[in-house]
């Protein structure tokens, strides 16, 4: 064999997870994912809040299920041709050798490397989203996405809101959300290396799940939705439980809910603790 295939769910086999699996949860001294990727996709990935149990069936019904056989690869290495819209000759022959699910497109329909475009058809291409079998057609693909990225915005910020954009956790008012407050009436509860905390333990999943951290998993979502809503709403319901806090705005309340209901759909004993009581 030339190469480690890409089509093995096991990690110690599949070619993407080599790399792209580094550290998916917390340790003593490390608050910070690094290529959590492998973890995410495959359902093990984040700090477990109080309560929570998961295995890898919640990852059966996201992109790591039978319906995308070739796992990383069925997204990110598609290949398909590109025909002139009036003509409709044949222009250029994409073989997926940007490794981008959703890669913008030029004037005439090419990928490209550009980041900027609208996430959205035509501006992207969400063929592969089709293609690899999860998605009936790229609209409904888009509209999937758009979704994941609001709950999960909404979620991580209620948490943390990075203002200053440092990627480390200010003392309230110099960020926002539950852990700049923690920060700022309790800080060792995010310094203490030796400890892993509900503090550090949500500081760790928005890292992995929210779109402006470094080293997170900066998929959007894409590689585990209901994965990332889930934690993330236990990691509110942690926060209160275990820190004076002020009650989030009733949206993101019914979001919690909404996520960990989803959860516990695909996954019955998801989660054996509910939230605080009183709401």
């Amino acid at each position: 064999m030339l190469r480690f295939p890409s089509d093995d769910a096991n990690p110690d086999n599949n070619l993407c997870m080599k790399c792209h699996m580094r550290r998916g949860e917390p340790a003593p001294g490390s608050s910070t994912p690094h290529a959590p990727q492998g973890f995410v996709l495959l359902g093990n990935g984040g700090y477990r809040p109080a309560g929570v149990s998961i295995d890898t069936n919640i990852a059966l019904t996201t992109h790591a299920s039978s319906a995308n056989p070739r796992l990383c690869a069925g997204c990110h290495v598609n290949r398909w041709n590109i025909t002139d819209a009036t003509s409709g000759n044949f222009v250029f022959n994409s073989t997926g050798h940007l490794f981008k699910a959703i890669p913008c497109l030029d004037a005439n329909g090419k990928p490209n490397n550009l980041e900027t475009c609208a996430f959205s058809p035509p501006a992207r291409s969400f063929k592969t989203c089709v293609s690899a079998g999860c998605h009936a057609t790229e609209a409904i693909a888009a509209g999937r996405l758009a979704s994941a990225r609001n709950d999960i915005e909404l979620l991580a910020a209620q948490i943390w809101t990075d203002l200053n954009a440092n990627q480390t956790i200010d003392a309230a008012p110099t960020d926002g959300g539950y852990l700049a407050i923690i920060k700022r009436d309790l800080p060792l509860e995010l310094t203490n290396p030796t400890v892993i905390t509900p503090a550090r333990g949500a500081e760790f999943n928005v890292k992995t799940f929210a779109e402006r951290y470094a080293n997170g998993d900066r998929s959007k979502g894409v590689h585990n939705p209901f994965l990332a809503r889930a934690l993330l709403g236990a990691n509110i319901n942690e926060l209160r439980a275990r820190y004076v806090l002020p009650a989030p705005p009733a949206a993101v309340s019914a979001l919690v809910e909404q996520s960990l209901q989803a959860a516990a759909v695909r996954q019955p004993n998801f989660i054996t603790t509910r939230h605080v009581t009183g709401e």
